[in-house]
């Protein structure tokens, strides 16, 4: 398969800016074509501003770098081309471009490319179309993709169709490097051809199931099963180079099967993140790293080998201690946690802060009853600032001293400040609180500060007390280290060293000596503490990259407890300390190799008490709270106490509410629960009073009579009121006519009066009358009906003999007389005599009464013009067949089926081809024959490409011998005939200076040249590119190379940490110190302590540091008004007296003034308080619109009249009488109140079963009974003007010529109209005769012109009126049956319409579009274009249709 030829080259400038792309040298047009890049195939030529791609692999593990870059191609064995990052710059650009391809002749190419993009500072890929045949090379970014996309091949496929791909074109791949060297990005196999098929299956040739077939490895390998990696084993050492550092050491025995083969590993010392590192081949069988083995490493490393076959296998290492430190105990800087020595010990007198610059002072508060309020600061009085503080909230319990421990500057001079947030100082017992104490020594035991009220000194200081200033200096020479180290004395100290009981004065009572707890104790002098406890330590890193292997180590009466630190941005640690005794915090800073270390100002820690107090930090503020390294923090710890706070409640078991969790009765005990709510039926069905709701209470009480069989009795009751009525029934209307007045309840008896006759001799007797109205009325029988022929006017009662009018002719002579009737309907007809067959000639549709004068019908041809005219016949049956001339002999070309007269015109067959476009085609043929096509192509059997079956010569080439092979070194594309002569193809380095030269090669496919340079990867000025070691390699030297710098070393030739001057205050004691200048530009300013928040009230203007705000709180300041604020120290004006009244805003009483709520407050009961409402509530108070009235009517739901919005029953009920209730129906009940669906409607019609129209449907004679039938369509011919019944005998009139010597003459037609006869104007055959105009094809001919009534309907005459030229043969004959006449036709303006009837005529052009719609009957068509037209003719929804030429 043909391959690519690459150029490997930069990006074109017409990438970069308008112009014509370079020409292809050559352009590929045979598909498919692929490229894998075997055998380094592709010359790879640096170009200035794009790095070139590589081919590879170059080692048996891949790209040369590691954790980036496949290992092997897509295949598995090839090579690929890639980008080497290593030693390459961010966004480092990689470019290459591809020969020149056209695919315009073969639709459906795809394009198809292989990607490797693995590594975690993988950078991006981008691949152009250039399009090299426009005048701007066209350029489309069709594929981009950054970023990590595993380590694995990846297809791309793209159709070309689509992408509007034409003319000469060549890829482009970009390739951009990422931040870091895992950027090794890679190209495989790029294909144009019919799509592909694309194979998947395992390509690891060291699988058992190993696919030679397949393309894209997709998982399914499966390798021998590995039962586990043999003799692993490792250790971990410390580096003697690095500090803090070990090595680890991992080795195994090679794998017994290939599926034993490692594919990575995952290490570390964090079990749930580990990092993975694919196996390299050069790893072989052992493995070298390096952990963190520092003091605060975590115990264990892990290491786990992963094999081909999914197998892992898991080795954990025990870490070891490699911190360094000072390991002498005797050493004022001993380190416990430091397992090498480093040589940093220092000996000599130090302070308990563990240096000698520092020393410590004891800050013990035991706040009041308001902890929360004490505050407080220690302030500089030169230029140190505050240099320590605690703010407002910092203290928590009551009565529980907490101590403090700070380091401050020997010789700094100082005051204490103690400051409350409210104003009265720690004076609790102003509020019926306990007071509060402060004491502040130093580690001499000298007093600094003191507040103790219980020895006479003032608790309530208002909102700050200041102390004298205090100068911090050595002790005396006494022995610091002597003192009580007894616990059971109050005078414990737990950072003495040694002993003097002498010290000891004191017996600790411990127990709870808070008086407001439930287990204070009177005796007691200390508080009784828990003695552990979990703490948590929070160490934390400002920048967030953690502490680079410094740590804190804690200490507990000499008792390591850890080493802590964290590798990013915070970690917490949970500790188990002991509250009896202080802990010891250090810092330890650990220095690289280089001696770098983390940047203290950013590091921290934060101790956190079991409430998530902070009780102690450092480094929270890098310039007044920073961490120092060596120092020693010393903070007390409190892990609380045992007293028990009160819990008020009620403590009697025996009680409701008892509560188990109370220790203190609050006088609130219950013992009988229940309802206590009057206005609930629980609360009067319970049998008991109450002393405590319960809850219970759920349904309202309603009073009311609960007897349901009480004519008063009130369903929503549910507690009787004794009120109840008893039930009388009877008629309770007094409307009714048995109305009874003592009866309170209806029993549905009540008859309403009935007014009518009630005298059943009546003729209007009316039964359910009760009241006689004086209305009767005496009975007279007669015919009642009035539609009857003997209808008596006064009778009132029908006897049946109504007799029903019978209409018809009551004359005897008449043709239609009628018997039975007895009424005349004017419809008598005379006898009239004539022929009444139907089916002769001389029918006479008038006659009634046949006279014998009928003539049979004989059928026939009745034209003599007609070839089968029929002279006896006097009827014609249509079967006239006219002279139709043509060419009668069935053998001739132009023979006529349809022709019965032979006209002389027969035309013989000749045979030949008729197409023009043939090759042997005959001009003369009339009937076709084969056709030769014409077949191009060399006739010449000389030539190279002669053809045999050619018949038209075209192109002959000549022999041209040569080597036909393109695979051969010598390939000929000129030679059609190849020669034996093809060299194959010979791969090598064909230049003998390069260093692979080949003499046997014949095909250049990249030769190396030396390339002389450094070859050690180690050294300074390592060459990647040089493969000839000239001894030139430099060792590096890591040191500053900059000349500008501090610290620049002239030997280094490896620049790493210069450091350069940065002016700026140097001092720490400054307001503005700035900890990165290194030299002191005395801008230094000091710090100038007070408030500076121009809103408070203590504002300083000339301060620089803020300290001791006191901002004005606005509030009311009376407390005895009822907004009283004790926080406020301003009043503002906004004091409200108390307002006593109801405050619930539910209530009935509601008191919006009121402030303070005094018990009054009625609650709305909601309900009717109507009472004479149907629902009345006399309970309610609240009336919430639910009252309903009494509403009378019939409550009974089976009634006629059943009210369902009633409540009270009047006694009016109806009962249901079921029948036709709708009056306009033929069987209307005037009794009936319910419809019951039987209505049966008036059905009008004849109901005399005698008569023509007998209709047995209807019920109701309407008088249309008919007994004369006949025709009743005064349009036909046998119109009978008598008749009322239509007998279907109806005659259509066929209005026609009916003169058989007009030319127009209509046998059919029955009705005559002597104008539309036409007759002959005496010109050649006639007009109206039908002429031939061609074959096939005739037209009536209406009027024509002179010329051809003299020149015997010559050929111009037939061409004149050749009215089929346009496909139809133009006629009147479709609707001359009709009687309708069309004429002119073609006309060449007026369009005549010769008809008796009044029709609609619609004329339509070709396309369907209504041109007029008018009922004339002579059409202008004067304006209309030349054409086509369709004519319609309406008569009585009945359509005629024709078509009319205007020409």
């Amino acid at each position: 398969m043909k391959k690519f030829l690459f150029l490997l080259a930069l990006l074109p400038s017409f990438l970069l800016a308008q112009g014509p792309p370079p020409p292809c040298p050559f352009v590929n047009t045979t598909f498919p074509v692929n490229t894998d890049f075997e055998l380094n195939s592709l010359t790879t030529t640096p170009i200035p501003g794009a790095q070139p791609w590589s081919f590879g692999p170059n080692s048996p593990s891949g790209t040369p770098s590691i954790n980036t870059g496949p290992t092997t191609d897509v295949s598995g064995v090839g090579d690929f081309i890639f980008t080497e990052a290593t030693g390459q710059q961010p966004n480092t650009w990689y470019a290459f471009q591809t020969e020149c391809f056209n695919v315009d002749n073969d639709p459906g190419m795809e394009l198809s490319f292989f990607y490797h993009m693995f590594g975690a500072a993988m950078g991006s890929l981008e691949v152009f179309i250039i399009e090299a045949d426009t005048l701007t090379g066209d350029t489309t970014e069709f594929f981009t993709v950054s970023g990590d996309q595993g380590n694995l091949w990846r297809l791309a496929l793209f159709d070309l169709d689509s992408m509007g791909v034409s003319g000469d074109f060549y890829l482009q791949f970009h390739g951009y490097r990422g931040p870091g060297f895992t950027s090794d990005m890679a190209i495989d196999n790029i294909r144009i051809g019919s799509p592909l098929v694309i194979t998947y299956g395992c390509t690891d040739t060291l699988a058992l199931n190993y696919d030679s077939l397949a393309m894209i490895n997709d998982s399914s390998c499966v390798y021998p099963p590995c039962t586990g990696i043999q003799n692993l084993q490792g250790s971990i050492s410390c580096f003697q180079y690095l500090p803090n550092q070990g090595q680890v050491s991992v080795s195994w025995d090679a794998p017994s099967n290939q599926g034993c083969t490692p594919t990575g590993f995952y290490r570390g010392t964090d079990l749930n993140n580990l990092t993975y590192q694919p196996y390299q081949i050069w790893n072989g069988t052992s493995f070298f790293g390096y952990t963190n083995s520092g003091a605060s490493a975590p115990p264990n490393y892990y290491f786990i080998i992963e094999t081909l076959d999914g197998y892992m296998d898991t080795l954990v290492i025990p870490n070891v201690n490699c911190g360094v430190g000072c390991t002498d105990s005797l050493a004022t800087n001993y380190n416990p946690f430091a397992a090498l020595d480093n040589g940093t010990c220092q000996y000599g007198t130090s302070t308990p802060c563990g240096d000698t610059i520092n020393q410590k002072i004891y800050v013990t508060v035991t706040p009041d009853t308001y902890a929360g309020e004490t505050s407080w600061e220690i302030v500089s009085t030169d230029t140190l600032g505050i240099l320590a503080s605690v703010s407002t909230g910092y203290y928590q319990t009551t009565g529980v001293p907490v101590t403090d421990e700070y380091c401050l500057p020997k010789g700094s001079e100082f005051t204490f400040n103690l400051q409350d947030s409210f104003g009265d100082g720690m004076c609790g017992s102003c509020f019926s609180g306990v007071d509060g104490s402060v004491v502040v020594t130093d580690a001499c035991g000298d007093t600094i500060f003191s507040l103790l009220p219980s020895q006479g000194d003032n608790a309530n200081f208002g909102f700050v007390t200041i102390s004298d200033p205090y100068t911090l200096d050595d002790c005396p020479p006494v022995n610091p280290d002597y003192g009580c180290k007894d616990p059971l004395y109050l005078e414990y100290n737990s950072l003495a060293t040694n002993n003097d009981q002498s010290m000891c004065l004191t017996l600790a009572i411990p127990g709870c000596v808070d008086s407001t707890m439930f287990n204070y104790d009177p005796a007691a002098n200390t508080m009784d503490l828990i003695p552990n406890c979990d703490y948590t330590l929070r160490v934390f890193d400002g920048g967030g990259d953690g502490w680079n292997g410094s740590y804190i180590g804690i200490v507990q009466d000499g008792n390591p407890i850890g080493a802590f630190t964290t590798n990013g941005m915070m970690n917490d640690y949970t500790i188990n300390v002991s509250a009896l005794t202080h802990i010891e915090i250090t810092f330890y800073e650990i220095f690289d190799q280089q001696g770098t270390s983390t940047d203290i100002t950013q590091c921290g820690f934060k101790l956190i008490d079991p409430l998530g107090n902070i009780v102690y930090e450092k480094g929270n503020n890098p310039w007044l709270n920073p961490i120092q390294p060596g120092v020693t923090y010393t903070p007390t710890l409190n892990c609380g106490n045992y007293c028990i706070p009160r819990v008020y409640g009620c403590i009697d078991t025996t009680a409701y509410n008892f509560d188990p969790n109370s220790n203190t009765d609050d006088g609130s005990c219950v013992y009988q629960p229940g309802c206590t709510d009057p206005l609930y039926l629980e609360y009067h069905t319970q049998g008991f009073t109450a002393d405590v709701d319960d809850g219970s209470c759920s349904t309202l009480a309603v009073f009311g009579c609960t007897d349901s069989t009480a004519f008063n009795y009130d369903p929503l009751a549910n507690l009787d009121n004794s009120g109840c009525i008893p039930k009388t029934f009877g008629c309770t209307d007094s409307t009714q006519f048995n109305y009874d007045v003592n009866a309170n309840t209806d029993d549905g008896s009540c008859i309403p009066f009935i007014y009518g006759c009630t005298d059943a001799s009546a003729f209007n007797f009316d039964s359910l009358a009760n009241t006689n109205d004086g209305s009767c009325i005496p009975v007279v029988f007669g015919c009642t009906d009035s539609t009857q022929f003997n209808y008596n006017v006064s009778a009132n009662t029908d006897n049946g003999s109504c007799i029903p009018f019978i209409y018809g002719c009551i004359d005897s002579t008449a043709f239609n007389y009628n018997n039975l009737a007895n009424t005349s309907d004017g419809s008598c007809i005379p006898v009239l005599l004539g022929c009444t067959d139907s089916t002769a000639i001389n029918f006479n549709p008038l006659a009634n009464t046949n006279d014998g004068s009928c003539i049979a019908e004989l059928l026939g041809c009745t034209d003599p013009t007609a070839l089968n005219y029929n002279s006896l016949a006097n009827t014609d049956d249509g079967s006239c067949i006219p002279y139709i001339y043509g060419c009668t002999d069935s053998s001739a070309f132009n023979f006529d089926s349809l022709a019965n007269t032979d006209d002389g015109s027969c035309i013989p067959f000749i045979y030949g081809c008729m197409d023009p476009t043939m090759f042997n085609y005959n001009p003369n043929a009339n009937s076709a024959d084969t056709c030769i096509p014409f077949i191009y192509g060399c006739t010449d059997p000389t030539a190279w490409n002669y053809d045999s079956l050619a018949n038209t010569n075209v192109g002959c080439i000549s022999f041209v011998y040569g080597c036909t092979d393109p695979a051969a070194f010598n390939y000929n594309p000129q030679a059609n005939t190849d020669d034996s002569t093809c060299v194959p193809v010979v791969i090598g380095c064909t230049d003998p200076t390069a260093l692979n030269y080949d003499s046997l090669a014949n095909t250049n496919n990249g030769c190396i040249y030396p390339v002389p340079g450094c070859t050690d990867p180690t050294a300074f000025n390592y060459d990647p590119n040089a493969n000839v070691d000239d001894s030139s390699c430099v060792p590096v030297i890591i040191g500053c190379t900059d000349p500008t710098a501090l610290n620049y070393d002239s030997l280094a030739n490896t620049n790493s940490g210069c450091i350069y001057t940065i002016l700026g205050c140097t001092d720490p004691t400054m307001f503005n110190y700035n900890q990165n200048a290194n030299v002191d530009d005395g801008s230094c300013v000091p710090y100038i302590y007070g408030c500076t928040d121009s809103t408070a009230i203590n504002y300083c203007d000339t301060c620089n540091t803020n300290v001791g705000c006191i901002y004005p709180i606005l509030g009311c300041t009376d407390p005895t008004m009822f907004n009283y604020n004790p926080n406020a120290n301003t009043d503002d004006g906004s004091c409200i007296p108390f307002i006593y009244g109801c405050t619930n805003p539910l209530a009935i009483n509601y008191d919006s003034l009121a402030n303070t709520d005094n018990g009054s407050c009625i609650l709305p009961v909601p309900g009717c308080t109507d009472p004479n409402a149907f629902n009345y509530d006399p309970l309610a108070n609240v009336d919430d619109g639910s009252c309903v009235p009494f509403i009378y009517g019939c409550t009974d739901p089976t009634m006629y009249n059943y009210c369902d919005t009633c409540n009270t029953d009047n006694g009016s009920c109806i009962p249901f009488i079921y029948g036709c209730t709708d009056s306009t129906q033929y069987n209307y009940d005037p009794t009936a109140n319910t419809d019951n669906g039987s209505c049966i409607p008036f059905i009008y019609g004849c109901t005399d079963n005698t008569a023509l129209n007998f209709n047995p449907l209807a019920n109701t004679l309407d008088n249309s009974c008919c007994y004369i039938g006949g025709c009743t369509d005064s349009t036909a011919v046998n119109y009978n003007p008598l008749a009322c019944f239509d007998d279907n005998s109806c005659i259509t009139p066929i209005v026609g010529c009916t003169d058989v010597s007009a030319y127009n003459y209509n046998p059919a037609a029955n009705v005559s109209d002597s104008t539309a006869c036409l007759y002959d104007a005496g010109c050649y055959g006639g007009p109206g005769i039908p002429y031939w105009l061609n074959d096939g094809c005739y037209a009536w001919v209406i009027s024509v012109h002179d010329y051809c009534c003299t020149n015997d309907w010559d050929a111009s005459c037939q061409s004149m009126y050749d009215y089929c030229q346009l496909g139809w043969p133009t006629s009147v004959e479709d609707i001359s049956s009709m009687g309708i006449m069309v004429y002119p036709n073609p006309t060449g303006d007026m369009l005549n319409i010769d008809t008796r009837l009044d029709v609609e005529v619609e004329i339509y052009d070709i396309m369907g579009k209504l041109m007029t719609r008018e009922t004339s009957k002579r059409i202008d068509l004067s304006d209309y274009p030349n054409g086509v037209y369709n004519l319609i003719l309406i008569y009585k929804d009945r359509k005629f249709n024709t078509r009319v030429v205007k020409q």
